[in-house]
């Protein structure tokens, strides 16, 4: 039978992913690109500018995700071409704490869960008690990071600095997928995107996901097969997929 494998990120993000599949993957397998998101810079509105002015007023800075040290450092260094030396850099993930290695910075990120609840488990976030965290995220999402940094007494505040819009397909997104597809997906708003998507088709899908908040979302919305990776990182995401193509739908 026919395989596909579903690359599932914005262009010029998956090559590596591919490169390492083709290795590691000895079953024959069509591989799509198909981003389900695209992401750009959020207006940098009064409140953003005070935040990163006084950037070095905050003991805490934790970043979300890849795009969000991307864009918001980027945005950042504008006014702070030395990052501040007295901060505790935070990072939701390995990935993530890739993307900030290539800014210069060292970051704490939770060994195991690459989320929210990870992040709460640091050490460095149990007792914040008037501590300034700043977070730096995505438009919109979860509240489980601030509230609970509140609930133990931190000051938190967020710098919003990209936007995630869904990517418009005007032909039958599935039109190209052969046979069996095992995709990659990155998030729980990918992963809502990809259900719009491919509607009754979903039974054809094997997923592979970074995480077990996005494995549960998936399972909660109908997909019964997916796979979880040790993390992010391209070349865990690899390995879980070259075993999912093994498996196919079974």
């Amino acid at each position: 039978m026919n395989k596909t494998v579903l690359l599932t990120r914005s262009n010029g993000k998956n090559t590596l992913l591919a490169e390492l599949l083709a290795v590691k993957t000895p079953v024959k397998f069509s591989l799509l690109s198909r981003p389900l998101l695209s992401y750009r810079q959020a207006v940098v509105d009064a409140s953003s500018k005070y935040h990163i002015v006084n950037f070095d007023r905050y003991d805490t800075t934790i970043f979300t995700s890849q795009n969000a040290v991307e864009f918001g450092l980027s945005q950042i260094e504008v006014y702070w071409p030395q990052w501040p030396e007295s901060m505790d850099w935070l990072a939701v993930g390995p990935a993530t704490v890739a993307a900030l290695e290539r800014w210069g910075v060292e970051a704490l990120s939770p060994s195991q869960l690459a989320s929210s609840e990870g992040l709460l488990q640091l050490n460095v976030l149990q007792a914040p008690l008037n501590s300034r965290v700043l977070i730096v995220r995505g438009v919109g999402g979860r509240e489980l990071l601030r509230d609970q940094l509140l609930h133990r007494g931190a000051e938190v505040h967020y710098l919003e600095v990209y936007r995630r819009e869904p990517v418009q397909y005007n032909e039958g997104f599935c039109a190209l997928l052969k046979g069996e597809v095992a995709a990659a997906v990155y998030s729980v708003t990918a992963l809502l995107r990809l259900v719009q998507l491919i509607g009754n088709e979903i039974s054809r899908f094997r997923l592979v996901v970074p995480s077990q908040r996005i494995q549960s979302v998936a399972f909660e919305s109908g997909f019964d097969k997916v796979d979880l990776a040790a993390s992010q990182v391209d070349d865990d995401m690899s390995d879980a997929l070259a075993r999912a193509i093994a498996k196919g739908n079974h």
